[in-house]
């Protein structure tokens, strides 16, 4: 099974770019993004390998897909549709992404280094920042009233990502800037 795990990362285009870290030897981790991103390419690299690693990776490929293909699905459809929900963005920014941040008086642009992790929810949050559409209810609560003044937990919930980045910034000199940016 490693064997064709290595060979199938070896032909995957760009692979160690966006998974420098990678080694089969060590445990993988859910959701296997090395599986999502390599899936376009499987169709062409599977008849390019010898019988036992492309059953293997078949295999792999099958029991993968049996719990966690409807999220690679979910992730292609509404990135497909300029959609995006919480749980698909670890999917939807890869390393060399451009990130553009509008907030504030400054609008910065930065490359994404790797892929976005998602982070324990900030329950702090100001009410700007409220969770404005309460799936369970499938309905928005009220901004005015005393339903509105209610102490619920979910509108205070504030996501976040870490996401290793660089960025330039010119003051007289053209510098590559490296930080972690946590709130995408």
């Amino acid at each position: 099974m490693v064997a064709a795990v290595e060979s199938l990362v070896n032909e995957v285009p760009d692979f160690g770019e966006y998974f420098p870290h990678f080694d089969p030897l060590e445990d993988i981790q859910s959701p296997y993004l090395f599986t999502y991103y390599s899936l376009p390419f499987m169709p062409e690299i599977l008849p390019k390998l010898d019988p036992l690693s492309r059953n293997h990776l078949q295999e792999l490929q099958r029991t993968i897909y049996e719990s966690h293909g409807w999220e690679y699905a979910l992730a292609n459809a509404k990135a497909g549709k300029g959609l995006v929900a919480r749980h698909l963005v670890k999917y939807l920014i890869k390393p060399g992404d451009i990130i553009v941040d509008i907030q504030g008086l400054k609008t910065q642009a930065y490359q994404a280094l790797e892929w976005a992790e998602e982070m324990p929810p900030d329950d702090d949050g100001d009410r700007e920042d409220y969770e404005d559409y309460n799936i369970l209810r499938r309905k928005i609560p009220p901004k005015r009233g005393r339903k509105s003044q209610s102490n619920d937990v979910r509108k205070t919930l504030r996501y976040k990502w870490q996401l290793p980045v660089s960025s330039w910034r010119f003051d007289g000199h053209l510098r590559c800037m490296k930080r972690s940016y946590k709130s995408i």
